[in-house]
């Protein structure tokens, strides 16, 4: 997660200190980021290594319907951002 966070180009220009705070602050919502690298919107699916999992196999994993949501959100807000 932090490898993630600091190919991020703003990320960069905050100082060591600042980025300890935020990724510790922010963890939770850094990970639905990172996780959303693997979402493919038109498939609707998860894309991980050779592995694809549908929502269904969320679910059966335990995944809640508003995790996924918000999963899918974060795609969403990536793709606006331009994040990936």
């Amino acid at each position: 997660m932090v490898n993630f966070c600091k190919q991020l180009d703003d990320f960069k220009k905050v100082n060591e200190n600042d980025q300890i705070v935020l990724v510790r602050g922010a963890s939770v919502e850094l990970l639905l980021l990172y996780i959303t690298r693997f979402y493919d919107t038109k498939a609707e699916i998860f894309k991980v290594a050779n592995m694809e999992y549908t929502m269904d196999d969320l679910k059966a994993l335990g995944v809640t319907d508003v995790r996924i949501k918000l999963l899918i959100f974060d795609k969403i807000i990536v793709k606006f951002f331009k994040f990936s």
